[in-house]
């Protein structure tokens, strides 16, 4: 629809608005209907007002999108402007619809949805993930598996009691006195069955829960007052490694480790022993009860923890010198005010 001169008309001074051929609102000036590509040509204002009162008898009512602007709200042209003509619409919003509808189903191709890139893409989402069945509520328990649960739960606690029967029985063992008036044969027979105690014991407490219950069976004191200081090497080792197994990582072990004076005897085995096993097993057992715990690192530091191990990466024992240096490094990046010492 096109506005001119007469009844719908405006004066030729003014601009006129309408929408063109290509869909978009163009001003003009004096009434004459122009194009961004070419110009219609001229009409008399009875050719201009003709359709205007055709679609007015006819009771039509006029489409929104070309309705004219109220007087007072018409962007006036720019008389210094030339007659310059300005785009005052947007594209229609059908062409971005199609493209993101076309872009959604070539995108759905893959297997998952993509994600949305508009409203209307949201609200689809929205109404997908509304519009699913929910999950169908759960079988009840057959007989047959009903009874294979309750064997594997069975066979659970039956081999955690026995570990427990196996410590048990490791620590009555060691508990044992040591024979006064024995042979060779005897006493070597008696060292290898402790020795055998204490490296079941150490593979049983590789699992944490053990460890709290070797330690809940009065283990840790007969380890600590009898073994460490053991006439026999490989007694002292296994011992050492065995406090080291239950204590590291665990808070409430080596608090009761330290309580029963177990680090002053550790460092005295990694200083004095003259069994180069024993000194690296009495070295792993004080990294345990030293790093990252607080009340260990206090100790050592009394007890002049960093001389022994000074001297200890003096030593020929390249594990011992590698372990002694990689443990003075660890304490001294995590507590740097220590490196005045």
């Amino acid at each position: 629809m096109a506005l001119g001169e007469g009844r719908v008309g405006m004066k030729k001074e003014m601009g006129a608005a309408f929408r063109g051929d290509v869909g978009r609102m163009v001003w003009g000036r004096g009434g004459a209907l122009s194009s961004p590509k070419t110009s219609p040509p001229q009409q008399t204002p009875q050719e201009r007002t003709g359709p205007v009162d055709s679609a007015a008898s006819a009771g039509t009512p006029p489409s929104p999108s070309l309705s004219p602007l109220p007087l007072h709200k018409r962007p006036m042209a720019d008389k210094g402007s030339g007659g310059s003509r300005l785009p005052l619409a947007l594209p229609p919003a059908s062409q971005g619809c199609s493209t993101g509808a076309g872009g959604s189903s070539s995108a759905g191709g893959s297997g998952n949805p993509p994600p949305p890139r508009n409203l209307q893409g949201l609200l689809q989402m929205a109404i997908t993930a509304g519009s699913q069945e929910p999950d169908p509520p759960p079988e009840p328990m057959s007989e047959e598996r009903r009874q294979w649960l309750q064997e594997a739960m069975s066979a659970a606690f039956r081999g955690q009691r026995e570990e427990v029967e196996q410590m048990k029985n490791c620590l009555r063992t060691l508990s044992q006195p040591t024979p006064a008036a024995a042979g060779e044969a005897d006493q070597a027979a008696d060292q290898q069955e402790r020795e055998g105690a204490l490296e079941l014991l150490a593979d049983l407490c590789e699992n944490m829960d053990n460890a709290a219950d070797f330690c809940q069976l009065s283990g840790m004191h007969l380890l600590v007052g009898r073994y460490l200081e053991a006439g026999a090497a490989g007694l002292r080792w296994r011992a050492a490694q065995l406090i080291g197994t239950c204590s590291q990582n665990v808070a409430a072990i080596q608090e009761q480790v330290l309580g029963l004076g177990a680090l002053r005897k550790l460092l005295r085995l990694l200083d004095r022993d003259a069994c180069d096993t024993v000194r690296v097993k009495a070295l792993f057992a004080i990294s345990c009860l030293v790093r990252e715990q607080e009340a260990g690192l206090l100790q050592f530091l009394r007890l002049d923890g960093f001389s022994v191990l000074m001297r200890a990466m003096q030593q020929q024992v390249q594990k011992l010198k590698v372990k002694s240096a990689f443990l003075l490094q660890n304490l001294l990046v995590g507590h740097p005010e220590h490196k005045a010492w």
